[in-house]
């Protein structure tokens, strides 16, 4: 009878412990069910969150070059300039620069365009003459390369923007800049050596030689010059302003900074 109520005393003592761990065990198992059940919302607002603040590159179109072409066009026929004394014609290495800015010439039109080859500048050549500018650089002809043209095609296509730039202005064509070392089709080297040597023969024309003070001895364009092979760094730009700089001068005077 001892050992009988002395077992009924011993579980009596245990029951509160054992009720404390069931309300414990209930918890956690509550808790888990929760917890089942809430993961695949927050993944669904992660996702949704990270959706919202990633940009859409699906969304973003690489330039296309015919209508880039077209907006600047349309971007330099918004001009109320009636005169000025430099027109700069030319391709992105043209536009890229603030040619006013390193020039120190306020009457100076940068018409450069991006992805432009030198058919792209017939028009504009032609049009250039109703400012009555005193000074017009042309810097063009790598972009034709770079697209398989040969130095014939080049030098042809120029020959037709001398024709419709040249009468009555005065035209300097600066010469086809080197590029970087494994940059365009096999043999650009040359094509560019063959245009620049043609450009110097083109009559009623100056030619201002930019190629030999960028190209290393092997005739690529000096890696401290440029950003990616083709484009220039601010020391590039600085020869470039440096050797145009007595013909700016001579055109703009008075607004030039000495």
């Amino acid at each position: 009878m001892a050992d009988g109520s002395g077992k009924l005393h011993a579980w009596r003592s245990l029951m509160p412990t054992l009720a404390a761990n069931r309300r414990y065990l209930c918890v956690l198992l509550l808790g888990a069910a929760v917890g089942a059940l809430a993961l695949p919302a927050a993944k669904l607002a992660y996702r949704t969150a990270k959706a919202a603040l990633t940009p859409r590159t699906d969304a973003i179109k690489p330039m296309d070059a015919a209508a880039t072409l077209s907006d600047r066009a349309a971007i330099v026929r918004l001009s109320r300039l009636e005169k000025f004394d430099i027109a700069m014609l030319g391709d992105s290495l043209t536009v890229l620069a603030p040619w006013q800015d390193l020039t120190g010439c306020a009457s100076l039109s940068n018409r450069g365009l991006l992805y432009g080859k030198v058919r792209d500048l017939l028009d504009d050549g032609e049009k250039i003459k109703a400012f009555s500018p005193k000074l017009v650089f042309v810097t063009i002809g790598i972009n034709d390369l770079l697209g398989g043209a040969t130095a014939g095609d080049v030098l042809s296509d120029i020959e037709k923007l001398v024709g419709k730039t040249a009468p009555g202005n005065r035209l300097v064509l600066t010469s086809v800049l080197p590029v970087a070392r494994g940059i365009g089709p096999p043999g650009i080297g040359e094509e560019i050596r063959k245009v620049n040597e043609g450009l110097g023969k083109i009559r009623s024309v100056e030619y201002l030689d930019l190629h030999s003070h960028m190209a290393d001895r092997d005739g690529y364009l000096r890696a401290s010059l440029t950003t990616d092979g083709v484009h220039l760094r601010a020391a590039g730009y600085e020869i470039w302003r440096n050797a145009a700089a007595p013909l700016v001068k001579e055109a703009c005077p008075a607004r030039t900074a000495q």
